[in-house]
C-alpha cells in the first residue's frame, strides 16, 4: 500500500467563508457519488515543507497566492485507490486567511470541476458530498481569534 503525504489549505475569506473545490472522487467513493467537495491541496514533493506544499498547491489549483499558511488545524488519513493502487492519504489541513476579495481561477487539472466560497452554515445544512466527512463540524469548531498564522502546530485529528 502506498502512502501519500498531502497538505490541504483551509482558506477563509474576510466573511469567514471557506474555499472548497468540487472534484471527481477516487475509489471506493467513485462508485457512490459523481463528485465531492474538498479543500485545495495535494501531494508534498520531496524536500517540501507542509507550508510550502500548501502554498504551491493553492496557487496551482486556484491561482491564489500571497497568503500565509499555518498552523496545522487537523491531521488524519483516508484510504483510497489512486491509479489502481490502494493508497493511504496522510492529510494535513493548514489554516489560511485572505482579507481581500478573490475569485479562484480554474487550472488545468481536469479532475477539478468547480471552486466555491462556502458559508459554514450552508455546508452543514446542505446535503453535499464532502471529504473529510466531518469537515463541516471541524470548520464550525474553529475559533479564528485563537489561530496565529505561521505558527505550525497540530490541533487535532479528524
Amino acid at each position: 500500500m502506498d502512502i501519500r503525504c498531502t497538505s490541504r489549505v483551509v482558506l477563509f475569506d474576510s466573511e469567514n467563508r471557506v474555499l472548497l473545490q468540487k472534484v471527481l472522487p477516487l475509489e471506493p467513493l467513485k462508485s457512490q457519488m459523481d463528485s465531492i467537495w474538498i479543500c485545495p491541496g495535494g501531494k508534498m514533493e520531496e524536500g517540501e515543507s507542509l507550508e510550502e506544499c500548501a502554498v504551491r498547491e493553492l496557487y496551482e489549483e486556484t491561482g491564489i497566492n500571497g497568503c500565509e499558511v499555518g498552523p496545522v488545524l487537523w491531521h488524519g488519513s483516508n484510504e483510497l485507490i489512486l491509479k489502481g493502487v490502494e493508497t493511504i492519504f496522510d492529510e494535513h489541513f493548514l489554516y489560511a486567511r485572505l482579507e481581500k476579495k478573490c475569485t479562484p481561477t480554474q487550472g488545468d487539472d481536469p479532475t477539478i470541476l468547480e471552486h466555491k466560497w462556502w458559508n459554514i452554515d450552508d455546508l452543514i445544512s446542505q446535503k453535499i458530498n464532502i471529504l473529510p466527512f466531518t469537515l463541516p463540524a471541524l470548520l464550525k469548531s474553529i475559533n479564528h481569534s485563537s489561530v496565529h498564522l505561521g505558527k505550525t502546530k497540530e490541533i487535532s485529528h479528524y
